[in-house]
């Protein structure tokens, strides 16, 4: 599948940054922002990898019928793995925080291959009244939505410059990406960076905050705001109070008022 379309109109929608399979802080944001099934949860794919529950995470995505995924550069690597038997792109998803992949069958991971690459787009796009909001991991390199093809791929999963490009997508009101790392949720044009770095431990609460947090990135009529989520090295997890988001959630608001 390369592009989904949903309606969410009249619900609210929250967009995770890249995952990694932190399944327990993912939990733990989800609870927080006390979601239920009226709610759309977006993740902008990199939901595996790293941390210590990537099978969990991505199954939760793929099941829960209000979640909805991206793929990543990390789960591209992980089909390509698996499903084409290409030894290089597997060795190198083991070698950056695959080693999950150990834990289980070879059957399993290819059945999961199979289940990521049947429903899994590469590029969401979700109605919200009006407005229209575009999701992809990592770039929208063409200027309108609506041109992007498989060719785009590798872009659209991979591009780490995408932040430095001061250009608008021409045809949605606002494009959310992960992948890139930034120290806080970053408005360009109209696109939103919200990778944090989920999987920092934190040696004690606030410590080093700058250095990474989970980001719920929660859209409702007329207003958008970043919530952050973070987890110590004792496993204490907590909600991250920033005073920086002001002005990016005010922006993001504004591209979506009416």
């Amino acid at each position: 599948m390369f592009t989904q379309t949903i309606n969410a109109t009249g619900k609210r929608v929250i967009a995770f940054n890249d995952i990694h399979g932190e399944f327990d802080l993912l939990n733990f944001a989800l609870d927080s922002l006390k979601v239920t099934k009226n709610d759309v949860v977006i993740s902008v794919g990199d939901m595996i990898d790293r941390g210590p529950k990537s099978y969990q995470t991505v199954d939760t995505f793929l099941y829960e019928e209000n979640f909805f995924p991206v793929l990543g550069n990390h789960e591209l690597l992980f089909l390509s793995g698996y499903l084409n038997n290409n030894a290089h792109d597997h060795a190198t998803s083991v070698a950056n925080g695959g080693l999950w992949h150990t834990q289980y069958h070879r059957r399993e991971m290819e059945h999961l291959g199979r289940r990521l690459l049947s429903w899994v787009p590469k590029a969401l796009l979700v109605k919200f009244g009006s407005k229209k909001i575009a999701f992809t991991h990592a770039d929208i390199p063409k200027d309108e939505f609506w041109l992007l093809n498989e060719s785009d791929t590798k872009t659209m999963l991979w591009n780490h410059e995408a932040i430095k490009e001061n250009r608008r997508i021409l045809d949605i009101d606002l494009a959310v990406h992960g992948h890139k790392t930034v120290t806080l949720p970053t408005l360009v044009g109209n696109r939103a960076f919200i990778d944090t770095n989920s999987n920092f431990k934190h040696v004690a609460d606030e410590d080093e905050i700058e250095r990474g947090f989970m980001t719920a990135l929660v859209i409702e009529e007329g207003k958008v705001e970043a919530v952050h989520f973070a987890e110590s090295l004792l496993g204490k997890r907590y909600m991250v109070l920033l005073g920086d988001n002001h002005n990016f959630n005010t922006a993001c608001s504004d591209l979506l008022a009416n």
